[in-house]
């Protein structure tokens, strides 16, 4: 029988785990969308303790194939057309994770949040970072440090998947993966984003953000289709229709973090042509 989930020890985790320099202030989120059915397996782990803990776990499953772990987990492939987050809810198994959908850091107990990148052959990024859900109804403007937006990007684990189109779900596998907090230069230009898009959305302008605005930080929509809207206050203080919108990683950035990262281990392009033998061959 698959474990059941239990919010209410889950939240008094929450409230143990938290300390001083952990207090949020109390935001509506729309709900993350869901693209899939939740994944159910009868395998579970224990959150980890440590980072140390978290770090070993995550080199018992690099180099294995999304598919070598779903059978682990007794769990099927989705197909192309319902895949998207598999690989994230994979990983978040097989590592322990345990905030579920509560709007804080995926491991509660260490404040760390993870992200899995999907990487074209040359592992290069595919595309932006989506990080969390955006409070367009706001009654009232929550600083940058007291948002979870903020305590999400504080302390990052990046997994790294290479996710080329040509290679099936099941044999794309986890290629390795990097821890990442940002400088007080990078949390300042985040916040900054982060208060420009809400200055609009206090103000009622919800709807003008676009985007190709913000330097790091991104808000753009985020939901299944075009048809799924949540109420928000315009100028006028009315109440009108609008897309869920999310913030997300720019990609550009994601991506220097990542050079960086390749550039610290000594690694060039002559050193990734490995990853082409994982490739079907050309058609």
């Amino acid at each position: 029988m698959a474990p059941q989930w239990d919010e209410a020890r889950a939240t008094n985790q929450l409230e143990q785990a938290a300390d001083e320099d952990f207090q949020l202030e109390p935001q509506r989120l729309e709900q993350t969308p869901f693209y899939r059915k939740e994944l159910v397996s009868p395998l579970s782990f224990d959150p980890p303790t440590s980072r140390a803990e978290l770090s070993a776990r995550l080199n018992l499953i690099m180099g294995h194939t999304l598919g070598e772990l779903a059978a682990l987990a007794q769990v099927e492939v989705p197909g192309p057309s319902t895949g998207k987050g598999f690989a994230g809810q994979l990983i978040e198994l097989f590592l322990g994770a345990n905030a579920r959908n509560l709007p804080v850091p995926d491991f509660m107990e260490l404040g760390i949040e993870l992200k899995t990148l999907s990487l074209s052959a040359d592992l290069n990024l595919k595309e932006s970072t989506y990080i969390c859900m955006a409070d367009l109804k706001p009654t009232h403007f929550v600083p940058f440090e007291q948002s979870h937006l903020y305590h999400k990007l504080r302390d990052l684990l990046l997994v790294l998947v290479l996710a080329p189109p040509e290679l099936p779900l099941s044999q794309r596998p986890v290629v390795g993966y990097l821890f990442y907090q940002p400088t007080p230069k990078v949390l300042a230009q985040m916040a900054a984003d982060y208060n420009e898009f809400n200055e609009l959305i206090c103000s009622g302008h919800s709807t003008t953000i676009t985007g190709s605005m913000g330097t790091i930080l991104q808000l753009r929509p985020k939901a299944l289709n075009s048809k799924i809207t949540t109420l928000v206050r315009n100028e006028h203080g009315d109440l009108v229709a609008a897309t869920p919108k999310a913030y997300y990683l720019r990609a550009d950035f994601t991506r220097k973090i990542l050079a960086r990262f390749l550039t610290d281990l000594g690694l060039g392009a002559q050193d990734l042509t490995y990853l082409k033998a994982l490739l079907p061959p050309p058609a």
